[in-house]
């Protein structure tokens, strides 16, 4: 039995996190047990909505409609609406949205409202059915209701305000589920006027947080997940070290999540939902820099819905108009994939948060072309190996220099942990740069991992350093969420004209603090949900993090890092690439947390070619990534073991392959990544689901990051049944 290191915290174990399950005060007086099994199975889901409201759940056999939602509260449910678990779970979905908009604003006192929350109820519905995966909705497709048959085949060809209109036609059908007779109602438009404003919250929570966002977070509806393997609502049954790429949102974000949905609901009443909307988007900046200790500094945050995003702003604060600018980036191979696009003012991607189809490495309109010139500096060989400090300090001090020639302003971009855990390069060596050019030069730290302890960002600010950070990386909130900290140094408004048209595309006003309003008054005045969404998610996560003791964080990681790389090392089939230990300051405290490696990638040996030095490709990296993040049991052949086959069906997710070497032979040759993220440290500290001891919850986690490696040997052993 290998030995793993005591964990003795500082602190006792506090309280098990409270998830969604533990948030919900249910009563089912449901005599059937086959009922009452698949109540209890679908409410256990995190997606049904019900989230710290009661509950009491009745069957009515002689109910002649699907259910019913009483005035206080109780839902009664049809027998027949039993018979299809997919479509039961519809069903239930709905009665527990119009329960919550019927607790939540007292529609029984006004006609026009009962008609708004009837249309808001089914309207959520509709998108939780669109969500839901293909096979499940393929399922429930014969059990649907009449009203839902009606418009689903339309429901993605339609805006909002038609889809609203065609469920008005349908309100004689979804009038009884409140107890009402349609025939004696007469405010329809009154009604559906109401219903008008409040279209962006109906929605089940999951769907919210994937919207006002790029491609990025699209959702395969085969899956239930974006192309970078998450998912939008809580996913405990997979493995997850992923934090490096992105996260599913954990049970205790979504819950944070809906109930800010349940407060933006409570004012349908007074119809305030945008004042509502505006207080919650400043809340989340005022928390952020509490929980980062920046009020004191004078900093300014920027909200944006990426990193990526964020990168744009630096490109016209930091110069007048008709100024000529050299941006500098710093290991742009391991950095988000579209920073170089975006460092030079140009669409990273075809569509835009906001929902613009854009063509990708376009200029952004209100930016000239030529403009801002990008020079890319890379961190490592073509052949993988890594430039020595001196080599890379070289390299950026030739380019600045000559940058400095030919522009007005320079900008350097540096980063604090690249997508395998690199910062390069060390502040002090930065600092010397700015010494010599001055107010030319704006040093841009990306943080957007951010593997940051909050000394160090302070460090950063302190030195008029601009940093950029998000809230869905190191801290696992729902992807993605950023923002651009602006030191006080940073004359934020100065004499800068308008940010550009093409900002509009992009951002809006309420994601700019207040010094910055007058110059964004052309941005969309759109209620950004989706971006607000995830940051509540994010600085749930936050705050889990920081309620652990200082002491405790670095320990956990770092003996966290000790059992990993030597299971790693222990693997036949694997190659640890590098955990070399951070250098941002000469004179940093090496007790903090993010002097650590938390990032650990390995490339994986070619079982195949012969040679047990070759690595596999990218390519097959990818492969290996997919089949890791879903259950390929069954694609095992007749001969496997059950063993085996329960191994392959665990699902892990894991930071998607990352280039580390480009080869004439081999193409490109990468390495898989397992990551340190907030979530591991305060699961292991404090809850209590995990196991009553913190080194029960120790072991748990390295028995489960023991797991993902022994799934990469799995599915090498059976690696030619891979087209399966």
């Amino acid at each position: 039995m290998r030995e793993v290191s005591q964990l003795k915290l500082s602190e006792p174990a506090g309280y098990p996190l409270k998830t969604l399950a533990a948030s919900r005060h249910v009563t089912i007086a449901i005599d059937d047990p086959s009922q009452r099994q698949l109540l209890e199975r679908v409410l256990h889901q995190a997606d049904v909505g019900l989230c710290g409201y009661s509950a009491t759940f009745r069957v009515e056999a002689l109910l002649e409609s699907d259910f019913r939602v009483e005035p206080a509260g109780d839902i009664l449910l049809s027998q027949r609406i039993f018979s299809c678990p997919s479509a039961f779970r519809l069903h239930v979905r709905h009665a527990i949205e119009l329960m919550l908009w019927t607790q939540l604003c007292s529609p029984q006192t006004d006609p026009a409202r009962a008609l708004a929350v009837s249309l808001l109820s089914a309207l959520t519905t509709t998108r939780f059915y669109q969500q839901m995966p293909t096979s499940e909705r393929k399922r429930a497709a014969d059990s649907l209701p009449d009203w839902l048959k009606g418009c689903i085949e339309i429901a993605d060809t339609l805006t909002e305000e038609d889809l609203l209109q065609e469920l008005a036609s349908k309100l004689r059908l979804l009038m009884p589920l409140q107890g009402h007779d349609f025939a004696n109602f007469e405010k329809i438009e009154e009604g559906i006027a109401i219903a008008r404003g409040y279209t962006q919250i109906a929605k089940a929570t999951e769907w919210i947080l994937t919207q006002q966002g790029d491609e990025r977070l699209l959702i395969d509806p085969a899956t239930g997940l974006n192309k970078y393997g998450c998912s939008p609502r809580p996913r405990p049954e997979a493995i997850t070290f992923s934090s490096c790429t992105a996260s599913s949102v954990s049970e205790y974000a979504y819950r944070e999540a809906e109930m800010l949905r349940h407060r933006l609901m409570q004012t349908l009443p007074s119809g305030d939902i945008a004042q509502a909307y505006e207080i919650e988007m400043e809340k989340v900046r005022t928390e952020l820099m509490q929980l980062l200790d920046l009020d004191s500094l004078g900093t300014e945050v920027i909200l944006a819905s990426s990193g990526t995003d964020a990168e744009l702003y630096p490109l016209v604060l930091f110069r007048s108009e008709n100024e000529k600018l050299v941006n500098i980036v710093v290991a742009p191979d391991e950095v988000g994939s579209g920073t170089v696009h975006a460092a030079g003012g140009r669409h990273f991607g075809t569509r835009t948060p906001l929902g613009a189809n854009v063509r990708q490495g376009e200029t952004l309109t209100g930016l000239e072309a030529d403009s801002v010139d990008v020079v890319c500096i890379p961190i490592r060989e073509r052949g993988g190996s890594r430039l020595t400090h001196e080599e890379l300090k070289q390299r950026i001090s030739k380019a600045v220099i000559e940058a400095a020639r030919v522009a007005d302003k320079v900008i350097l971009h540096i980063v604090d942990n690249t997508k395998t855990g690199v910062v390069a390069p060390d502040a002090e060596f930065v600092l010397a740069l700015k010494k010599d050019f001055g107010k030319r030069l704006l040093v841009v730290v990306d943080a957007c991992q951010f593997r940051l302890e909050k000394a160090n960002l302070h460090r950063y600010l302190a030195h008029g350093f601009c940093v950029l950070i998000t809230g869905s990386k190191f801290f696992t909130g729902p992807p993605f969420c950023g923002a651009l900290l602006v030191p006080s140094q940073f004359d934020i408004t100065g004499d800068h004209a308008p940010l550009p048209s093409g900002f509009s595309d992009y951002f809006t006003r309420n994601e700019v603090p207040e010094v910055l309003r007058s110059q964004a008054q052309h941005l969309s005045s759109a209620l950004n949900f989706g971006l607000l969404f995830r940051w509540i998610g994010a600085l749930k996560e936050l705050k889990s993090f920081y309620s652990v003791a200082s002491p405790d964080r670095t320990m956990i990681l770092n003996t966290f890092r000790a059992g990993l790389i030597s299971s790693i090392q222990e693997n036949p089939d694997l190659d640890l690439i590098e955990c070399e230990q951070p250098v941002r300051w000469h004179n940093a405290d090496q007790t903090l947390w993010d002097t650590l490696p938390t990032i650990f990638s390995f490339a994986v040996k070619n079982r195949t070619s012969g040679n047990p030095d070759q690595w596999l490709s990218i390519g097959d990296l990818r492969t290996i990534y997919y089949l890791l993040n879903c259950d390929c049991g069954h694609k095992l052949p007749s001969s496997a073991s059950e063993g085996d086959r329960q191994l392959a069906s665990q699902r892990c997710h894991i930071g998607q392959p990352a280039t580390i070497a480009r080869c004439s032979q081999n193409g490109e040759i990468g390495a898989l990544r397992i990551a340190c993220g907030a979530r591991l440290v305060y699961g292991i500290a404090h809850d209590l689901t995990l196991g009553k001891t913190s080194q029960e919850r120790f072991d748990r986690e390295l028995t489960d990051a023991r797991t993902v490696l022994a799934k990469i040997s799995l599915i090498l052993r059976y690696w030619h049944h891979k087209e399966s």
